[in-house]
């Protein structure tokens, strides 16, 4: 599992993204279109080829994250 944010083209890929792989525990900040969860490796493959998701890097994205999946910072793997 990756925990990481990754941007969408449009908040209808992510829902579909959503529904495809079935994410239980996720952040969605839908004005960027951005997507912050603990993904499988296949789910980031899919996300990166079927709808061109981008990973996100960017530190204060990585500190919500932090927050709200309750792990410090320096837990934080990066994709």
């Amino acid at each position: 599992m990756y925990q990481c944010s990754l941007h969408f083209c449009c908040t209808s890929d992510i829902c579909c993204f959503i529904k495809m792989v079935q994410l239980k525990n996720f952040l969605l900040l839908g004005k960027q279109s951005i997507l912050m969860a603990n993904y499988p490796e296949y789910a980031l493959r899919m996300a990166k080829e079927k709808y061109n998701a981008s990973l996100v890097e960017n530190p204060e994205l990585q500190q919500t994250a932090a927050i709200y999946f309750r792990k410090s910072v320096g837990e934080m793997a990066l994709c």
